[in-house]
Parts: C-alpha cells; structure tokens; sequence
C-alpha cells in the first residue's frame, strides 16, 4: 500500500480513505487526489500474469498440472475465473453493459429460494405472498439491474449475494435477481445494487437418469436465454437450491411434457441458499 498512485509495473488502481468511514473505491482520475487522507493499492503483477495464463488456458484447451487445482476444475470454469480477475484488475474499469436511466418507479420484491420459486412460477399472490413483498424506489435502471434506495429500516436480511425476486409496479412477470452492491451516501442516504439475472423464469422438474421412477425429483428454474427455446440450445442456465443433489450428476429435465437429458458443466453462481448452475444439453 502506498500514498501515491503509480503508473509502473505494480499499478496502484484502488484507494480507502483513512479519514473516513467509507469502503474502498477505485481510483478513476490519477491527476487528482481523490480524498484528504488516501492509501493506493492494487493487483501489482498479478493482472499481467493472470492475462498471460488466461492465453495458455485458451490456447491449451486445459488447465495447467502445475496450477495444482483439483481435477473437476474445467477448463471453462478457470477461464472464466481469470477473464473476470483482467477485466477487474485492469487500469480501465469494464465498461458498463448498458446505460442506465434516471427512473423513480417501484419496486416489488421477495428475497429466498423459496420466495422465488413462488414467485416466478405464478404463485406470487394472495395474503402470504403479499406479507413476504417489500417495495423499493428504483433510482435508475438498465438492462443488467437495478439501483434502488433502501427503506429507512432495510431488513436484516439484505446482504451481498441475497437471491430476490423482483417486479417493477408497471409489469406484471418476475424476474430472478441478487444483490450485488450495499452503501451508504454522505447524506446516510442507503442504497443497493442489483444485478438481473433473468426477465423470467420457467419452473422445471428434474429427475435422476438413474432413478425407479418413484422419485419426485426436485423443482428447479429454467432461466432464459437471449434466444427462443433455450431448451432446446445445447446449453441451458437452471437456478438449484443450494447443496440440491441434481447439481451434480446426470439428471432429466422435464418440461412442457418434455424430457430432456442434461449433464452438469459449471457452477455460475451460489449463495446462501440457491446455486446457478450451467448445464450441457444431451441428445434426447
């Protein structure tokens, strides 16, 4: 950690303010100090070096013995890992995915796998579901989430990687989301960011391959892709309770009557009590 930010080879791109009670941030303009008492840090040689071995990951196809992972880290799960760590370790912050809109709409949300299920399968009504609603004001909106303005007592349940289901008051479909951001404003002004991760979602059934037939299974959510019948595309994103025993091994996904083979491929997300996981699509 240093008192100046540096541009060689051990870049300095995140600050905290030792005179305040505020949470890291990242550096954005090097011409100016951007707070009273600052200390700079940052990645050092670890973002060149994480970009050297993201190429070797690619142009391998595998992952290196020598990184001594376990032998159920796949290729695509390190590559991911590590085009994650170039994008937030660059100088530059990645570019935001979509601009956002100044909106002061409401929104409605349930948070918990549970909560969620319901929701998004068309059982979010009645007095119990209305009970489990709270309802936010959006501060702006884009196509990857929300910024909200939390209620002057947020629940105790809000924390970083919460999963929620959320409805804007003008629509009338759930969409699948987590909390991605806490912080307070200098005003005490408290605010959440949330990131979407699908419009909608479809309840799905899913069934071990190796099974008697007696096995009710275990519901899971299919969420969307960009394209129509993602079912049908060779692989399809299924939001599972944390710890579900279907994350694992082969299993039957059943929809619309249909049956179709899946293979697990890789974990996209978890939290407390839900795990994102990436399935490959097997010939029916």
């Amino acid at each position: 950690m240093s008192n100046t930010p540096t541009r060689s080879a051990t870049p300095c791109h995140y600050y905290i303010d030792l005179s305040a009670a505020r949470a890291p941030a990242r550096l954005v303009d090097r011409a100016q100090s951007p707070a009273p008492n600052p200390r700079f840090y940052g990645p050092g040689k670890a973002g060149a070096q994480a970009e050297k071995l993201l190429e070797l990951v690619e142009s391998r196809g595998a992952v290196p013995p020598d990184l001594g992972l376990p032998i159920d880290f796949t290729a695509d799960a390190v590559k991911d890992v590590l085009r994650h760590l170039v994008r937030q370790w660059a100088a530059l912050p990645p570019a935001r995915g979509g601009e956002r809109q100044q909106t002061g709409a409401r929104l409605h949300l349930v948070h918990g796998f549970d909560a969620v299920l319901r929701a998004t399968s068309g059982l979010g009504r009645g007095a119990a579901m209305a009970a489990q609603t709270e309802t936010w004001t959006v501060r702006d909106v884009s196509d990857g989430g929300f910024g909200a303005i939390l209620p002057q007592t947020p629940a105790d349940w809000l924390r970083v990687g919460t999963l929620i289901a959320t409805r804007l008051e003008s629509t009338v479909s759930w969409g699948v989301a987590v909390i991605s951001r806490l912080r307070t404003t200098p005003q005490q002004q408290r605010l959440v960011g949330i990131k979407l991760l699908s419009s909608g979602a479809t309840p799905v059934q899913l069934l071990p391959v190796d099974g008697d037939g007696d096995e009710l299974g275990e519901v899971g959510l299919l969420l969307p892709s960009s394209k129509v019948d993602s079912a049908g595309k060779d692989e399809v994103q299924l939001l599972l309770r944390a710890g579900s025993f279907y994350s694992h091994r082969a299993v039957h996904m059943v929809m619309h009557q249909r049956v179709y083979p899946l293979m697990p491929k890789q974990m996209v997300e978890a939290g407390r009590d839900f795990e994102l996981w990436r399935f490959r699509v097997g010939n029916r």
